[in-house]
């Protein structure tokens, strides 16, 4: 018998955890109170209460053997977000667990578990989901109008409204075609920057997709300014500020009603405006240039409208 010795060099090396496609199906039993589905990455911009549809090969059960059946069949459903975990963990009969060397991914939680069945290598969650309709043509009477009222709106009696793509900053724009006595009406962002005689209209749409529409001639603006923002500029003054007259403000027009608006969604409150007659002598539009007051003072407004208004109301209720 011949015997042979013969070097052996050994190392170690790590060796990276391989992806391996999970071949059960997708399935969930109709009531399961903590349906959890494991996406195949990190997912950060899911959030709880957004809309998604879950998209991929129907699989049934014949009833005969029990057995699973691929149908071949593609079916989507819509499914609620209820929660979002991202957690470096593998689903490990139908909970997440540790596993070292797991890369973090997202766990989407369904606020309803999905009727289906699906083959689960086929499945697909489509996030970005938006209510749409197939476009269909509809024509409707808004109502009859009164020339001498301005601010006029009318609900649109057949939602939802279609929007499609267009070369626009918000990238979209809607098929509405408004006409009054046969003449066409545009649709603009706001009224208060349009003149009386400007044929256009503004639309605004609430959580059920109703669509109102309204007209007017434009609204009043004002320059609002943070007290906090004119505090800092007396403070400036006082030291380098004589013998200038100075407009201290933002430079910025803001409507009213943009006033109450942006205020009833800080307040949450949902009630309609209640318009009174115009002050006489009130002036229609005014925005100060504080131009001066920066190249004397070296002042500038810095808090925004938004922040200022959620101050004073904190402030007020004594939060």
């Amino acid at each position: 018998m011949l015997w042979c010795e013969a070097p052996v060099c050994l190392r170690k090396v790590k060796l990276s955890l391989a992806d391996t496609e999970i071949a059960d199906d997708l399935v969930f039993e109709p009531n399961d109170t903590h349906p959890i589905i494991e996406l195949d990455g990190l997912y950060s911009n899911l959030e709880p209460g957004r809309w998604t549809i879950i998209s991929g090969e129907r699989v049934v059960t014949d009833t005969r053997t029990s057995q699973p059946i691929n149908t071949g069949v593609i079916v989507s459903e819509l499914v609620m977000v209820a929660s979002v975990a991202h957690e470096a963990k593998i689903l490990v009969d139908g909970e997440p667990v540790e596993v070292k060397g797991e890369k973090l991914h997202t766990f989407l939680h369904p606020a309803k578990p999905p009727a289906y069945r699906y083959r689960r290598s086929t499945v697909k969650v489509y996030g970005n989901v938006v209510r749409a309709t197939h476009g269909e043509t509809r024509t409707e009477v808004l109502g009859s109008g009164d020339g001498s009222k301005a601010l006029q709106s009318f609900q649109l009696l057949q939602p939802p409204l279609t929007y499609i793509a267009a070369p626009n900053p918000s990238g979209t724009e809607t098929t509405l075609a408004v006409r009054v006595n046969d003449v066409l009406w545009k649709e603009s962002e706001n009224l208060f920057v349009l003149g009386p005689d400007v044929r256009k209209y503004i639309t605004k749409q609430d959580d059920d997709g109703k669509t109102t529409v309204i007209f007017g001639d434009g609204h009043q603006t004002r320059d609002y300014v943070f007290v906090d923002d004119v505090a800092h500029a007396f403070a400036l003054a006082a030291e380098q500020g004589d013998g200038h007259l100075l407009n201290i403000g933002t430079s910025v027009e803001t409507s009213v009603n943009g006033l109450y608006k942006m205020l009833a969604e800080i307040t949450n409150f949902t009630g309609e405006p209640r318009y009174g007659p115009a002050r006489p002598g009130d002036l229609r539009r005014s925005a100060l240039d504080v131009a001066l007051a920066n190249d004397v003072l070296g002042w500038r407004p810095w808090t925004h409208l938004e922040d200022g208004l959620r101050e004073t109301l904190a402030f007020v209720r004594g939060t």
